[in-house]
């Protein structure tokens, strides 16, 4: 055997361990000195960033403030510095300002959505969901955020196909929803698709919401059981342009309700919903009446004095496209201003250009209300139908007895537009 051989071999090996040896030392020394190279990058981009000077709390407040208008906007503030990073992760308001998804939805958003909600912790959420997203999509979206319910505060769906889902399920409960907004029903789907126990879903489900808006025009008719009674403690808010909508009113109360919008279509619409303010009593300070239909509005004056006899603490009342019940409440306020004594604000959307003698019956009522001092403010005339060029048509000039009345009344303070 050839020891020599075998002694250089160990030498050779030895010698290859101890470069390898001093090769780590010099990567960990390499390592250690890009390290605090980085962190004098951070000190030195510290002394020149004004937003790394502040205090953490100040510049959380201030990436607050940068609301987000897709869910990958905060992530961006991530990837900045160092710095943006710690002051990212820190400020929960910035996770909390709100969620949009837009369809079609993808599996990256699910991962965005679950990063979200982490940073998120506590702070209350605000989602805006928006299009028609498929069921598949729906189904995993209400299984991600279900264990954050206690914590949304809002949702503003573009669908009613949101309600349909465990959402507003059986067992939902969302101890902190304050407003829902379903909007632009009708516009992917079956026009007549909102049904009425999807209205009772949401109630049921958000024992302390504020506000309930529907912006849509159809909800399917449906026999209700005579049994269901809901009573709502908290809702202040519920404006709705569904037709049929007055079908729900029987079985809900609302106690603290200060703005109502709803569509009337006949005297017994209106019998309904005077029933229902009295049975609620709610300080109702605005109430919008929309699209009475003239041949079905068969109602004597008693029914609508009764109506206001169950809102007296109204300031602002609205009437849209609706005759003859505007004629009818002209009619009655001249003769007994005080039917509503703290009025303080009358709009009325006309579909056309009314005549001289409606602007003057106007103004006798007007007059009238301004006798109980300074309560009324204003009173103001849209019009639904206007020529291209944005005027009014067949314009007319009104009389001069009329013109001088219309000057004492602004003098007075009142605000007054007819549209003219």
């Amino acid at each position: 055997m050839d020891t020599g051989h075998l002694d250089s071999i160990a030498d050779v090996q030895a010698h290859l361990t101890q470069l390898e040896a001093d090769i780590e030392r010099q990567q960990l020394v390499l390592h250690n000195l890009k390290q605090t190279r980085l962190e004098v990058l951070h000190q030195l981009n510290a002394l020149r960033d004004p937003i790394a000077r502040l205090p953490l709390e100040i510049s959380s407040r201030i990436f607050a403030h940068c609301a987000p208008a897709t869910i990958c906007e905060p992530l961006v503030l991530l990837h900045v510095c160092h710095r943006w990073t710690q002051i990212a992760l820190f400020s929960t308001d910035l996770w909390a300002v709100r969620i949009c998804f837009w369809t079609p939805i993808k599996i990256g958003h699910f991962n965005l959505l679950r990063e979200w909600l982490f940073r998120a912790k506590t702070a209350p959420l605000t989602f805006f969901l928006r299009d028609h997203p498929s069921a598949v999509c729906l189904q995993r979206f209400s299984s991600l955020i279900a264990p954050h319910a206690s914590h949304i505060r809002e949702f503003s769906l573009d669908s009613r196909c949101y309600l349909d889902t465990k959402l507003f399920g059986p067992r939902a409960h969302y101890s902190a929803l304050e407003r829902v907004h379903v909007s632009s029903i009708g516009h992917t789907e079956d026009p007549v698709s909102m049904k009425a126990d999807q209205i009772f879903r949401v109630l049921r489900a958000a024992p302390l919401l504020k506000a309930f808006i529907v912006d849509a025009s159809y909800m399917r008719q449906s026999s209700i059981d005579s049994n269901i009674r809901h009573r709502h403690e908290h809702l202040t808010t519920l404006t709705t342009r569904l037709a049929w909508f007055s079908s729900l009113l029987p079985h809900l109360t609302l106690p603290s309700l200060r703005h109502l919008e709803m569509r009337l279509h006949s005297s017994n619409d209106l019998t309904i919903l005077t029933s229902f303010l009295t049975r609620s009593a709610p300080p109702l300070r605005t109430l919008a009446l929309w699209d009475v239909v003239q041949n079905n509005f068969g109602t004597p004056r008693e029914a609508i004095q009764r109506l206001l006899d169950s809102i007296p603490h109204l300031t602002r009342l609205r009437i849209v496209r609706g005759f003859p019940l505007d004629n009818l409440l002209i009619e009655i306020l001249t003769v007994n201003p005080n039917a509503l004594p703290n009025l303080a604000d009358f709009m009325i959307q006309l579909r056309s250009k009314n005549t001289p003698d409606w602007y003057s019956d106007v103004l006798r009522m007007l007059s009238a209300l301004s006798e109980r001092g300074t309560m009324f403010k204003r009173f103001w005339v849209e019009l639904a139908n206007r020529d291209s060029d944005g005027e009014a048509d067949d314009v007319f000039q009104l009389t001069p007895n009329d013109r001088d009345v219309l000057e004492d009344l602004r003098g007075k303070g009142i605000r007054i537009d007819f549209g003219l």
